[in-house]
């Protein structure tokens, strides 16, 4: 059975978003990836620093999961899924979408049998992720 969810608040970028939680704070954000005005990562990274016990479900990933978001949810995983990623993140899991999952797993196992996948881009890296990655 699904908890209640009440919407408390809805903005059209990143910075209205910073001006809403000014005002209301909730438990949980669902951010899309691609909204203007303050990058996703800037977003999620200011939200996780000012409001920590705010979790932050993104539609989509690249580097939000190190910023500080505790779910990545495809956008065409949504339909589907949302409701399920949303009970994950309030349970204090972590939440990816199984389409990116396996592809990770399929990355990563095919870079630990030493094959080279050409979905992976070193160069994407920042010189942080490629320490993090390396170590």
């Amino acid at each position: 059975m699904r908890a209640a969810l009440e919407v408390v608040g809805e903005a059209g970028d990143g910075l209205e978003l910073l001006k809403l939680l000014q005002i209301v704070t909730p438990d949980l954000i669902i951010l899309d990836i691609s909204m203007p005005n303050v990058s996703e990562i800037e977003a999620v990274s200011r939200i996780r620093t000012q409001y920590p016990e705010v979790k932050v479900l993104v539609l989509t990933m690249h580097k939000a999961i190190a910023a500080g978001a505790v779910g990545y949810l495809l956008k065409e995983d949504a339909d589907p899924d949302l409701f399920i990623a949303i009970e994950k993140v309030r349970q204090g899991k972590i939440y990816v979408s199984p389409h990116l999952a396996e592809e990770m797993l399929d990355d990563w196992a095919g870079m630990s049998r030493g094959e080279i996948n050409d979905s992976f881009q070193p160069n994407v890296l920042t010189s942080r992720e490629g320490e993090v990655l390396s170590s």
